[in-house]
C-alpha cells in the first residue's frame, strides 16, 4: 500500500479548499438572488402603499381635483392650493415609479406612465400645475413626462 506523504495532504488540503470555495460562491449567489427578488417584491409593495395613499388623499378631495383637472381657474385660492398638493403627491407616485424603473425594480415604466398620462398628464389644470413645479423635479423625469412615457434609460 502506497504512503501518503505531506505533499498528498497538502494537495488534498488544496482541493477541498477549492471545493468549499466553490460551494460558498454557490451560496452567496442564491443568497443574493434571493435577496433581488425580496427587494423587488418590497419594492413593489411600497409602491402599491404610495399608490393607496395618494388616491386616498385624491378621493378626499375629488370634487376640487376633478375641477383643478379640467381647469386650475375654475378654483378659488384655497382649492387651487390643495390642487397643486394633490398634483404633486400624484407626481411624486409617478417619479418613485420613474427611480424603481431607472435602478431596474420595475420592469415597464411605459405601461405605468401611459395610465397617468391618459388620465392626468394631458389635463389642463394638471399640465398648469406641472409647468409651475417641474423644475423642483429631476430634470430626466420631466423629459420622460415630456417623451409621452418613453424614457431613454439604461
Amino acid at each position: 500500500m502506497a504512503e501518503i506523504t505531506i505533499q498528498d495532504l497538502g494537495s488534498l488540503g488544496e482541493l477541498l479548499a477549492a471545493i468549499a470555495t466553490i460551494a460558498t460562491l454557490v451560496y452567496l449567489s442564491v443568497q443574493i438572488r434571493q435577496s433581488a427578488q425580496a427587494t423587488t417584491g418590497s419594492t413593489a409593495q411600497l409602491l402599491m402603499q404610495l399608490e393607496i395613499s395618494t388616491f386616498a388623499l385624491i378621493a378626499q378631495h375629488a370634487s376640487v381635483y376633478d375641477r383643478g383637472l379640467k381647469s386650475i381657474d375654475e378654483l378659488n385660492s384655497e382649492e387651487q392650493i390643495v390642487f397643486e398638493q394633490l398634483v404633486s403627491a400624484v407626481l411624486s407616485l409617478m417619479v418613485s415609479g420613474f427611480f424603481q424603473y431607472k435602478t431596474g425594480l420595475m420592469p415597464s415604466y411605459d405601461e405605468y406612465l401611459s395610465e397617468w398620462k391618459e388620465v392626468y398628464l394631458n389635463a389642463p389644470g394638471f399640465q398648469s400645475v406641472w409647468e409651475k413645479i417641474r423644475h423642483t423635479y429631476p430634470v430626466d423625469f420631466g423629459e420622460c413626462l415630456d417623451t409621452a412615457g418613453k424614457p431613454a434609460l439604461r
